[in-house]
């Protein structure tokens, strides 16, 4: 009788009761549950039969200890208990998972060195699988890399076949790496040095992206050669390294952020995106003769300034012609004239998108007289992003500067958020200062827009 009556409860008015994810494909499901980190795809075997081994059939792990992050940020007493509840956490999934293949590894989470055998085998375990995408994100609890000293140190063997067992202690002499369904690389606090990435590079047929932050022992790149699938390196904050070689290959996109390096970029003829930041020598060291060999085929350019000089010229800027989309990211100081920098804009007759992205030290309005640079047209240019605008007088030259020179400019947008030295301000303090930088925009801006053009000012 009681189950009669919760039938005809569910099927009053016609209607009936319906689960609609338990009617679900097991293919849709396994889509869903692809996008959540694999302790909560774990978590779903509870919920039924049907759903007990479903996790089994992913082939993208997930491994993100977010929460246990977030514990460890509060309570630094937690590290070690947290760690161990981690691994054991971890070994457990993957002594379960049963799949030939998983084309999609990842591992976030605070380790050091003295995990390294642990880590070996995870990736060992991946690499049996035929890993196709892999990430180590082993960035501290507050995601700041780790000095070089406590970085997990990449595995100089690494392979598919069961060549592993040949020798106990593995040496340069007998490094193997060996991934060959490889084909994206991203490591973040984990050491590594030039001949560990050329194993790779040269083992790893079908790599296509590389990105390495916080290599704390790499010294150098040399990547070269027609039979190379690199299409995307990305080099950010490796404090040793001092030369990178890119030569006769398909490169599209390279982005390098640290110190003053050697650079040598030739024959990369379908390269179109490049992002450059030497630190405070960028410009000084003249970086365009850096990158002059592939000046003429470049579509997006960004570079970072540092700190610049007020002796900088920047007369001397060689012509972008492919360039549409323009970044600086300016690091200025009180209320310097900042309209030096429009001499690279000038230089991309193209330019459709240019973004300006300034660094305030000292976020102080001084002058009241504001200059003018001189008339240079920019018939492509669309639309200004200008992040970190504060009110002073030097944002207000950039911004006129677009204003006056682009006749087909159709939007611009303003973003005062977060881009001063905060040092020792307040949060408080940061808000309101914010808040006067949108009055001090939408004041000094309306007043100037050509409305007659019907240009749009957008202010976060």
């Amino acid at each position: 009788m009681r189950n009669k009556r919760i039938r005809a409860a569910n099927n009053k008015g016609g209607r009936r009761s319906t689960d609609f994810i338990s009617e679900m494909p097991d293919d849709l499901l396994l889509i869903i549950m692809s996008l959540l980190p694999i302790k909560d795809a774990v978590v779903t075997s509870c919920l039924s039969t049907r759903w007990r081994s479903l996790w089994l059939h992913l082939i993208t792990l997930n491994i993100d200890g977010g929460v246990s992050l977030a514990k460890i940020a509060t309570d630094r007493h937690l590290l070690v208990p947290e760690r161990i509840k981690f691994v054991r956490q971890v070994n457990c999934m993957l002594d379960s998972y049963n799949q030939p293949k998983v084309q999609d590894f990842r591992i976030r989470y605070d380790f050091d060195e003295s995990y390294k055998l642990i880590i070996d085998a995870w990736l060992q375990f991946a690499v049996d699988k035929s890993v196709e995408n892999l990430e180590l994100d082993l960035t501290n609890c507050n995601q700041k890399l780790r000095s070089t000293y406590e970085c997990y140190a990449f595995p100089i063997r690494l392979s598919h076949r069961s060549i592993g067992h040949l020798y106990k202690w593995p040496t340069a002499k007998f490094a193997i790496i060996e991934i060959p369904n490889l084909r994206k690389l991203f490591l973040k606090s984990v050491n590594m040095k030039g001949r560990t990435v050329q194993q790779i590079l040269a083992n790893s047929p079908n790599l296509e992206t590389l990105s390495l932050h916080g290599a704390g022992r790499l010294k150098y790149i040399h990547a070269g050669g027609k039979k190379l699938e690199l299409k995307h390196i990305e080099i950010m904050y490796c404090p040793a390294i001092n030369f990178i070689c890119l030569n006769d290959f398909n490169l599209v996109s390279f982005t390098y952020k640290g110190p003053e390096i050697e650079l040598v970029l030739s024959n990369l003829p379908n390269l179109k995106v490049l992002d450059i930041d030497e630190g405070v020598t960028s410009l000084e060291n003249n970086v365009f003769s850096q990158i002059a060999s592939c000046l003429s085929y470049l579509q997006v350019l960004s570079l970072d300034i540092h700190c610049p000089k007020e002796s900088l010229k920047l007369a001397t800027i060689p012509e972008l012609p492919m360039v549409k989309k323009l970044k600086l990211s300016i690091g200025a100081q009180k209320d310097d004239c900042l309209l030096e920098f429009t001499s690279i804009a000038e230089a991309c007759p193209s330019l459709e998108v240019f973004t300006i992205e300034l660094h305030w030290f000292s976020p102080i309005r001084r002058r009241k007289k504001v200059r003018h640079a001189a008339e240079h047209p920019h018939e492509h240019l669309k639309l200004l992003e200008f992040v970190g605008y504060y009110g002073r007088v030097s944002d207000l030259e950039l911004a006129l500067y677009v204003i006056n020179n682009a006749s087909a400019l159709e939007k611009i947008f303003i973003d005062p958020r977060g881009y001063t030295r905060r040092g020792t301000t307040t949060v408080e303090a940061s808000l309101k200062a914010e808040e006067a930088a949108r009055s001090f925009a939408k004041r000094q801006l309306e007043i100037s827009m050509p409305h007659s053009r019907g240009v749009e000012l957008v202010i976060l």
